[in-house]
């Protein structure tokens, strides 16, 4: 029986279209595992997607793949999140609910754990802060479901 909960990372490829040196984090949207969200992106619909930022903490951008084994295609969009003019944005995690994506995100500049919502996979916006840690740069913003309990986590 093959365990359909999790997604193998070793010994397998996947191919992201456009530059390979400039991703930085990147993440695909998930709940326990990696979350089918089925929502239409550049006219089509799509089943899964996926988040990064470049390395500077300026720009986040948005993939779309309709096959794990395939190529994720960079959003025609992009940047959807632009913090060069504000702050830095750092470690985009989008997490799947079964109606809106959820994104935790580090606000750099100001030590903030940030949690921003979509419901069509492409403009977010800002809800609330999650946490400030005065003086500690680099959070991680990482959130998952618990497969115990079903409550997400931090």
């Amino acid at each position: 029986m093959v365990d359909t909960h999790f997604y193998g990372m070793t010994d397998r490829w996947t191919t992201i279209s456009g530059d390979p040196i400039d991703r930085h984090t990147f993440q695909p949207a998930h709940d326990i595992n990696i979350a089918e969200v089925n929502l239409t992106i550049d006219g089509a619909p799509r089943k899964y997607l996926a988040y990064d930022c470049d390395p500077n903490g300026t720009k986040f951008r948005f993939y779309y793949t309709d096959n794990l084994d395939g190529q994720w295609t960079e959003y025609s969009g992009n940047p959807i999140l632009d913090g060069r003019a504000v702050t830095e944005y750092r470690w985009p995690s989008v997490a799947w609910n079964g109606t809106a994506l959820h994104m935790s995100l580090c606000d750099n500049a100001h030590t903030v754990l940030e949690r921003w919502t979509s419901t069509n996979g492409t403009g977010f916006t800002y809800q609330e802060d999650i946490t400030t840690v005065n003086g500690t740069a680099y959070m991680n913003p990482f959130i998952w479901k618990d497969p115990n309990d079903s409550k997400w986590c931090l």
